[in-house]
């Protein structure tokens, strides 16, 4: 029989605890360092659609996206593009603190600091109890608290990291019930408790993006094989997966909860893109040469890599291995799991870093069990975390340092003096840059948004679509959305252009005015 020094044991749980704490230190600095400009502020993309109904419930006004007027899909009258518990949240932010690039993000940013300390937490929880080492555990939160790419992405407005959070406390509940059963007397209320509360937050997760469905696919296997016995706990689990989305929607849209139900199928069914599957998209990032696009992929680079290093270390040395039973349990849950992930890739969902980025917590803790566990971690391995840490640091701090000539292209204010030139009164359409200085000024804009917007309506009247503008803004580039506005706004107005960091601005106004008095950048 083997046994263990409780001094070694304690001195093991303190520097981890130290060691935590500096780590999530560096991610909240990671988080916050130029918090208002990058990534490139005012939002870009999607950062739009998922927050203009925020923005306009958090101001006292209806859930619904109110500046995509004539929206096929009806959300400039009730908003239900995604599920409600994201945009419900970030509402109470904006009417605390007003609209603002700060205001938008701050959601996004506690939720993934949060997701962060339960990650560390839980695995503070498995050192204590040695299913994984204490070297083991410090070289997962080094990796999770300073993997460069998904803080980049999780910087952004958007929901992904509300669901990392609730996947996170999905997992430590589960994994919490796993160690506890069965390993020691007088907690089975414990471990029905973990059970249950997974579905709970599996539940929550959902209530946030339908995406979290891969989280699902992952914390099934845990739930069934990880943690013997308990069906009726399970039962009631798996029950409130799906019910508490329901429960979340209903209360939110009440009396519209089926128009709402049918405007989300609609977009899921037109509106979503179809995404690649694995062999396609790896070979789509052969000719990928946008560096944010990369960062994207890289994400989910390494969610597949860690799904397949679950399934190779499973076969080829856990099954072979003299293991505990809750180790091969473990193993064997994560092991389907990560099968689960594969086919989902593969033929269901493909491949979309929004669906699986929320994985790469779990998953690293997976792979970390698999060939570590409690036992002793060779210096090779130690070394190789440390290089990727310090490779993973060095990235994150070529991204946060300012760069000479850019400070202009992100500031969150940069094309606010445009705005303030233009006509008072004068209604306006505008591409997405501009989305967030009119709601901060509180001034009405029409977005321009292909697939949500009323282009296609508009187009098919008599005339002109964008004649009923006095003023149409866009940052003009070489995309088709740009390319159809300048057709339509190549007669009958004047265009005054500005140049704005690396953008440049094109105001075109329906009848002639005072040129803007703004001193071009």
């Amino acid at each position: 029989m083997t046994f263990t020094d409780p001094r070694r044991a304690d001195s093991g749980s303190r520097r981890y605890l130290r060691l935590a704490f500096v780590l999530f230190l560096v991610n909240a600095a990671c988080m916050l360092i130029r918090y208002g400009q990058l990534p490139l502020a005012p939002v870009q993309g999607d950062e739009v659609i998922i927050n203009d109904a925020a923005v306009s419930l958090g101001q006292g006004h209806a859930y619904a996206a109110t500046t995509f007027a004539g929206s096929p899909y009806g959300i400039d009258h009730l908003f239900a593009h995604f599920p409600p518990l994201y945009p419900l949240t970030e509402s109470l932010a904006i009417r605390v603190f007003g609209v603002s690039v700060y205001s938008l993000r701050l959601t996004t940013t506690v939720m993934s600091l949060s997701a962060c300390a339960v990650l560390l937490l839980l695995l503070y929880f498995l050192g204590k109890e040695k299913v994984l080492s204490w070297t083991a555990a410090s070289m997962v939160a080094a990796l999770y608290c300073t993997c460069a790419p998904l803080i980049i992405v999780d910087r952004m407005a958007r929901m992904e990291s509300m669901v990392a959070l609730m996947v996170h406390l999905a997992f430590a509940s589960v994994m919490i019930a796993a160690v506890s059963a069965g390993e020691r007397e007088g907690t089975s209320g414990l471990v029905r408790r973990g059970v249950i509360a997974c579905g709970l937050f599996a539940g929550f997760a959902l209530s946030v993006h339908p995406e979290a469905i891969s989280a699902v696919i992952l914390l099934a296997p845990l739930v069934m094989l990880a943690v013997p016995g308990y069906w009726g706990s399970k039962a009631l689990s798996a029950l409130l997966v799906p019910i508490t989305p329901v429960l979340v929607w209903v209360l939110t849209f009440r009396s519209n909860s089926l128009v709402a139900l049918r405007q989300l199928r609609a977009i899921l069914h037109s509106a979503t893109p179809k995404d690649d599957d694995i062999g396609t998209w790896l070979q789509n990032r052969l000719h990928d040469r946008n560096v944010a696009s990369l960062n994207r992929h890289l994400v989910l680079a390494l969610i597949l890599g860690l799904v397949v290093l679950l399934l190779l270390w499973f076969v080829l040395k856990v099954r072979r291995a003299s293991v505990s039973a809750l180790e091969y349990r473990l193993a064997t849950a994560f092991a389907l799991g990560s099968a689960l992930e594969l086919v989902a890739m593969e033929w269901i969902f493909h491949m979309n870093v929004n669906r699986y980025q929320f994985l790469y917590g779990p998953l690293l803790v997976g792979v970390a069990m698999m060939p570590f566990g409690e036992r002793r971690v060779s210096p090779v391995w130690r070394y190789a975390v440390s290089l990727i840490v310090v490779l993973q640091l060095i990235v994150i701090t070529i991204y946060l340092a300012p760069r000479q000539g850019r400070a202009g292209e992100t500031s969150p204010d940069r094309f606010m003096p445009i705005i303030h030139s233009l006509p008072a009164g004068a209604s306006v359409a505008a591409t997405g840059d501009f989305w967030l200085d009119f709601k901060e000024l509180g001034r009405p804009m029409t977005i321009i948004y292909v697939g949500h917007d009323g282009r296609d309506a508009w187009s098919q009247e008599p005339g002109n679509p964008l004649d009923r503008f006095d003023v149409v803004l866009l940052v003009e580039g070489a995309d088709s959305l740009n390319a159809w506005m300048r057709t339509q706004l190549a007669h009958g107005r004047r265009r005054v252009g500005y140049q704005v960091g690396n953008d440049t601005v094109g105001v075109y106004l329906r009848e002639p005015t005072a040129t803007p008095q703004m001193t071009g950048r």
